[in-house]
């Protein structure tokens, strides 16, 4: 710890005077003397309020003697000696981006109080925007396991800002694991993290955890989660949505496909590809009628007028093995098509649908072969 001296009475005053960011001008050589002796007064409340001018001092008016005393200050015996010494590097810049500062920090992550820790990992993300990530990042990492809620809230926060840089397995894993967390901050925090993470988040595991908290209890994390799904690859998300809904139950996981679907429905031609469209085929015939009408929705949301008589055409294949669900819906998608995409083959399904057994399908038929237009409806009729 630091051993406090008994410092001059000038020193003694001049710290408790000095409030405020101290500019550059005003700081001389005598005014950073008094500042670091009084961080060895015997008084801790001296200490403190040193701590506090120091970090409020301009980043050129900072020393390495400054950073020097105040590394020692970290181990000071006061709590609250050690939390303002560690705000204060937080404050000192690139100049404080060094190995020693980083490791010293480090070294201190393992206070008794939650407020001091929670300071030093705050610090160390500040440091980060200046130093080498790799230096910053074990330090942060080793955050998301701490006792306390709000000290792995705030590395995860801390983690996102830093972004793509730290996406690595280790990273991602532990924030995969806080989005499980108790804590509904943390599983706030994590979710916003993830999707900070660039490209290298994009997996299958990061993707599955995320479907999994749009079930979560709370609706500022439902709600999060969503944005940041809707942010990642629009295939990738696609494709492991669509084979979670396909996988389950229609009464297991509610809120979950809730949600989930409301990202199925937003579905358009840039994730028109097979894998998609396959997986969208497939969900046709779920047995959850919400499942259904949101692929219905995503399909007809695919692509431009070749994009759409492709899909047509899939759909009608997959007609032989499908029930009426899956005819009512292909009427409703080829409600929308456009005169020019009117090949022969949707007209030719369209009428025989007229004469479906479902009376919603039979409906849904003709209301399609009127939108298509009566003058090529009625020379596929004819």
């Amino acid at each position: 710890m630091n051993a406090p001296v008994e410092s001059d009475s000038a020193a003694r005053q001049s710290a408790p005077q000095i409030s405020g960011t101290v500019h550059e001008k005003s700081v001389t050589s005598d005014t950073i003397h008094s500042l670091i002796s009084a961080l060895g007064d015997s008084d801790s409340d001296v200490r403190e309020i040193a701590c506090v001018v120091l970090g409020n001092m301009s980043e050129k008016a900072v020393t390495i003697e400054v950073i020097n005393r105040l590394i020692c200050t970290v181990e000071d015996s006061d709590k609250n000696v050690r939390l303002k010494a560690s705000e204060a590097l937080g404050k000192m810049g690139e100049k404080a981006a060094t190995s020693e500062v980083i490791h010293r920090l480090n070294s201190a992550l393992g206070d008794s109080n939650m407020n001091v820790r929670l300071r030093i990992y705050e610090s160390l993300g500040k440091i980060g925007e200046k130093a080498p990530v790799m230096e910053i990042m074990s330090c942060l990492t080793s955050a998301l396991g701490d006792s306390d809620s709000d000290v792995m809230g705030r590395a995860c926060e801390i983690l996102g800002k830093i972004g793509e840089m730290v996406a690595i397995s280790e990273v991602l894993n532990r924030l995969m694991s806080a989005v499980g967390n108790n804590d509904r901050n943390v599983r706030l925090r994590a979710c916003e993290a993830l999707g900070n993470m660039g490209e290298k988040a994009v997996t299958k595991e990061v993707i599955n955890q995320l479907i999994h908290a749009l079930g979560d209890s709370d609706r500022s994390v439902r709600l999060r989660t969503s944005e940041v799904l809707g942010k990642m690859d629009e295939n990738a998300v696609s494709s492991e949505i669509l084979s979670w809904i396909n996988s389950t139950s229609e009464d297991k996981e509610c809120d979950v496909r809730k949600s989930a679907l409301e990202i199925l429905r937003s579905i358009d031609e840039r994730a028109a590809t097979m894998e998609v469209i396959n997986r969208l085929i497939s969900a046709l015939t779920n047995s959850d009628y919400d499942v259904r009408k949101s692929a219905y929705e995503a399909l007809d949301n695919m692509g431009d007028n070749t994009t759409k008589s492709d899909l047509i055409n899939q759909l009608i294949r997959a007609l032989r093995y499908s029930g009426s669900n899956v005819r009512h819906g292909l009427s409703e998608i080829t409600s929308t098509t456009q005169e020019s995409e009117g090949t022969s083959v949707v007209i030719n399904w369209l009428i025989s649908a007229v004469g479906d057994n479902d009376r919603i399908v039979r409906l849904r038929a003709c209301e399609a072969l009127e939108k298509i237009g009566e003058k090529v409806a009625a020379s596929g009729i004819m």
